[in-house]
């Protein structure tokens, strides 16, 4: 499915992307996470920890940025000192951004249809075993946006959904 595609699925909360937020947030310490999906005009927030936001236009997008990379995590350790970012609306204003950590989120192609990243409101860096595990969870995270199906149960079985719904 392309990136249009799974963004106009009928998301419902079974769906494991939340659990990975929680997953990030709790392991880079971090009091945002996203799944996001971008298209060419805007960021679509598909799961969230610590963020109001539905969308933000693709220019003030950090997670654009991390898609464009062409391998490895894109990191931002204080946006405030980056030039591409220090104008930004999203670190100027509310959230605030200053830390940003990404890994692309990919279909089975291998097209990076959005990413999953960790963002703090405060300069940062994050160690070589939460690098990995954000580059692991991106590749999980990859694998459930392929499988999602028109119904919005991600192509899981019954016995996992009851317990994923118990996340709620």
């Amino acid at each position: 499915k392309t990136a249009y595609e799974i963004r106009n699925c009928d998301w419902s909360s079974t769906c494991a992307l939340p659990i990975f937020c929680h997953d990030v947030a709790q392991i880079c310490q971090t009091p945002i996470s996203l799944v996001t999906l971008i298209d060419n005009r805007r960021q679509w927030f598909k799961a969230k920890v610590g963020l109001e936001l539905e969308s933000t236009p693709r220019e003030v997008s950090f997670c654009a940025h991390a898609i464009e990379l062409p391998v490895g995590p894109f990191v931002v350790p204080d946006a405030r000192e980056d030039a591409r970012f220090r104008d930004n609306p999203l670190v100027t204003d509310e959230p605030l951004i200053r830390f940003y950590a990404g890994v692309p989120v990919e279909d089975a192609a291998g097209n990076r249809l959005g990413a999953i990243c960790a963002i703090d409101r405060e300069p940062r860096a994050l160690s070589e075993h939460q690098l990995d595990s954000l580059q692991r969870l991106a590749l999980e995270a990859s694998q459930i946006l392929m499988s999602i199906s028109k119904d919005g149960d991600a192509g899981f079985p019954p016995e996992t959904l009851a317990l994923l719904q118990e996340f709620e």
